[in-house]
């Protein structure tokens, strides 16, 4: 269930899924803390996707602050409040724009934002489905400011992955607040994200060593150590990693493979 605090914002409970041992060796590696966005495991996709622009991909690692605020209402005074809001606290405004499908097309450039506030209900698309597009298929984190906090609007902001959620009327103190909290809650949920596929990787690796080692010892009657120990001298010989001789080797028709 969604949490509403007293300053009006929606906390959301994460859907962990996925291997067992995936999700306790990253629950070890990371520490299980607060919530996270409605996201599940298998559901992750790497949040460098987004652009070239985009704080992960430049670093590996979101920045401490977004720069580029995207503002969405069709209430044009309350948007260009909003707007107003950013730029005194120092934020890029970006906007405002009237319906959520003008929201999606703000990120088709160059230089997108780096987060988004959305009204709730606007013409066409609305906020909820906007943001759910968003995160789940941009990777990009978005704040609710809305004059509803009814249940459903809440399961739909669970759904859809917001990382705040405000009740109208708002201050600029307040929306300042709000972007604060739910960037820190994005970088950490991107963090999350990447160790998470960085352990799957390496499962997947050591999962492609353990075969091609073991197609060595009945192809090449060796032990298992010897298989291991010609898997490595492989790789620094040739000067490839382990999982790409791993690779070659399970490529092979199944004939001894060369060691030297």
């Amino acid at each position: 269930m969604a949490r509403l605090s007293s300053c009006g914002t929606v906390g959301l409970p994460g859907e962990h899924s996925g291997a067992e041992c995936v999700r306790f060796a990253a629950v070890r590696a990371f520490g299980a803390r607060g919530y996270f966005p409605a996201f599940q495991i298998s559901d992750c996709r790497p949040i460098a996707a987004r652009s070239g622009d985009d704080p992960m991909v430049k670093s590996g690692h979101p920045v401490l602050k977004p720069s580029r605020v995207l503002v969405a209402d069709d209430e044009h005074l309350i948007a260009s409040s909003i707007c107003n809001s950013m730029r005194s606290l120092g934020y890029e405004a970006v906007g405002p724009v009237g319906d959520g499908s003008e929201a999606l097309r703000a990120f088709d450039c160059e230089n997108p934002p780096d987060i988004a506030i959305l009204d709730i209900r606007m013409p066409g698309m609305d906020g909820l489905e906007a943001a759910r597009v968003l995160w789940h298929e941009r990777g990009v984190p978005s704040i609710i400011v809305s004059a509803y906090s009814g249940e459903e609007h809440l399961a739909r902001a669970q759904a859809a992955g917001v990382f705040g959620y405000l009740i109208k009327p708002v201050s600029a103190d307040a929306i300042g607040a709000e972007l604060r909290v739910a960037w820190s809650r994005y970088c950490e949920t991107a963090e999350y994200k990447r160790r998470i596929q960085q352990l799957e990787t390496t499962l997947q690796d050591r999962r492609l060593i353990e075969q091609a080692k073991w197609q060595l010892v009945q192809k090449n009657a060796l032990s298992e150590a010897e298989a291991h120990s010609a898997i490595q001298r492989l790789a620094r010989n040739q000067r490839r990693k382990l999982r790409e001789v791993a690779q070659s080797i399970l490529d092979s028709d199944g004939s001894p493979v060369a060691l030297d």
